[in-house]
């Protein structure tokens, strides 16, 4: 059997962190702009093994790279991108807006109790609001 495709693409904790297991229930929220001004506004494509993300985005156009497919955005908008999507992103510098991450377990735990809250992340997504 030969390599998976996603063999080749980087998975982190964290965009550019080490990857590994966070702890059990994690829930990180930080600014579009503290991560992407450290890379110049381009996050390449990469996976979160056990993390799904939303991204709300509410300044700033961008391109959204999702499982190979490259599409353009304009805030407001809200993307949903569950553990395992190969995701990454070119924004317009200075894109204001915020991203949570949060572990598998915790979506889990809280879905027990909101089914709804489970549901998020069957399917990467983007909604453009207006």
């Amino acid at each position: 059997m030969g390599p998976k495709a996603t063999d080749a693409i980087p998975s982190f904790a964290l965009y550019g962190e080490a990857p590994g297991k966070l702890d059990e229930r994690v829930l990180h929220v930080e600014t579009i702009a503290a991560r992407g001004r450290l890379h110049d506004w381009k996050i390449r494509p990469h996976l979160h093994r056990n993390l799904h993300q939303l991204f709300f985005v509410s300044r700033g156009r961008g391109e959204v790279r999702l499982e190979g497919t490259i599409s353009e955005f304009r805030p407001p908008v809200v993307m949903l991108m569950p553990a395992g999507t190969v995701h990454g992103f070119v924004f317009e510098p200075r894109t204001a807006g915020f991203v949570a991450s949060v572990t598998e377990d915790l979506v889990r735990d809280i879905a027990r109790r909101e089914r709804s809250v489970g549901a998020l992340f069957d399917a990467p997504a983007v909604f453009e609001l207006s």
